[in-house]
């Protein structure tokens, strides 16, 4: 019972009728408010390509600026050298739980975002499924390179997919919301 008159709310508020259709388009007149067609809830595929591309360029932007922010708030040792994976295996014990934090941190809110944005500009959340991916496996590469506690595995590799959601959930909303 409800489905049916689910159904019903999606029909047009005017019928179709033969004496309604404009000569200039051959479209019945309540197709030009287009709020209830189906392709006017569907953005095209270059506004979702544009929208991940907006939305994968700010997390990484601003997952970079984080880091350098928690690196400059808590320097790395000066005998870790930054290209040499065991050189970073062996401060990674030493580092401030601030350091460690920190770099979580920008992982979470560059997806966060990134998913935010991309969500907000395509209107559908395509593009925060890639800004999640694309941060996960980024981290889960890092975490392959360089040997991390495994509490950071699991809060990597949770959190990350989470922020993308959340970021994803917040811009449904937003565009959900009657202006």
């Amino acid at each position: 019972m409800r489905a049916v008159a689910y159904v019903r709310d999606l029909r047009p508020k005017e019928p179709f009728a033969p004496s309604k259709v404009s000569l200039a388009t051959s479209e019945p007149a309540w197709h030009k408010d287009a709020s209830h067609h189906v392709l006017a809830q569907h953005p095209s595929p270059m506004r979702t390509t544009l929208a991940t591309i907006c939305g994968l360029v700010a997390a990484v932007f601003l997952i970079f600026v984080l880091e350098a922010t928690g690196h400059l708030l808590w320097p790395p040792p000066a005998w870790m050298d930054a290209s040499d994976p065991e050189s970073i295996r062996r401060a990674l014990p030493l580092l401030p739980l601030g350091a460690v934090i920190s770099l979580t941190a920008a992982w979470i809110l560059g997806t966060f975002t990134g998913s935010w944005l991309g969500t907000l500009i395509a209107r559908r959340a395509l593009p925060a499924c890639i800004v999640g991916a694309f941060v996960a496996s980024s981290a889960l590469i890092t975490l392959f390179l360089i040997p991390h506690p495994i509490w950071y595995w699991i809060v990597a590799l949770v959190l990350v997919p989470l922020a993308a959601y959340a970021g994803a959930l917040l811009a449904c909303r937003k565009i959900a919301k009657p202006s």
